[in-house]
């Protein structure tokens, strides 16, 4: 006879996180293990915002960032290319929003790559992970450059709705002391809730 279990609750995650999730460069992408050791590339600076219904910031929020290095290669086993990564590019940061709801990462700009999944060429494009107490599962988007000229035929990005691949695209942004000098600066604004919700994806 097979036992009946009674369901649990739904719980938000977090928060839960310990003092040390977050620690001083986490958020640099353009090192691994030597801070004297640079990644390849354009370095760029994001800053961004995460917002409630009615423009009310969401504060201490975890943000995850990824992306492929500059060549557009993932130091990852699935990646065919991954011996040619960066080798002093992280690829993966950590930071969280403060009082007003903003984050910034230091990385360089992704450079295009094929699936290997699917064979499809994908543009260059940030992947960004959010957690937060009061969610119930974390929310996960992806952010494209303005004007690339590989936007269109990216499959991703061609799966959004048309009037909505808009809230996907960063905004260039004025030049930013957050990096090194001549960093190009983009705005990444995410909506929670509300008209402008930032298309999530879902598991």
């Amino acid at each position: 006879m097979t036992e009946l279990l009674t369901p649990t609750a739904f719980h938000t995650t977090g928060p839960f996180f310990p003092p040390d999730f977050l620690r001083p460069g986490d958020n640099d992408l353009t090192w691994l293990t030597d801070p004297s050791r640079r990644a390849q590339g354009e370095a760029l600076v994001i800053t961004g915002r995460i917002t409630e219904q009615g423009g009310a910031p969401r504060t201490n929020a975890v943000v995850e960032l990824w992306q492929a290095d500059a060549g557009g290669r993932f130091a990852h086993p699935l990646d065919p290319a991954h011996e040619e990564a960066d080798p002093d590019f992280a690829g993966w940061g950590r930071t969280a929003t403060d009082g007003d709801g903003q984050f910034h990462f230091v990385t360089v700009r992704p450079g295009a790559f094929r699936d290997p999944m699917t064979g499809e060429m994908r543009a260059p494009h940030l992947n960004l992970q959010i957690l937060s107490s009061g969610l119930m599962r974390r929310l996960v988007t992806a952010i494209w450059f303005p004007d690339d000229p590989a936007n269109g035929s990216d499959p991703v990005l061609s799966a959004v709705p048309s009037d909505r691949r808009g809230l996907l695209l960063a905004t260039a942004a004025p030049e930013s002391n957050l990096g090194p000098a001549g960093a190009a600066c983009y705005r990444v604004d995410i909506a929670l809730q509300g008209v402008a919700e930032t298309p999530f994806f879902e598991d």
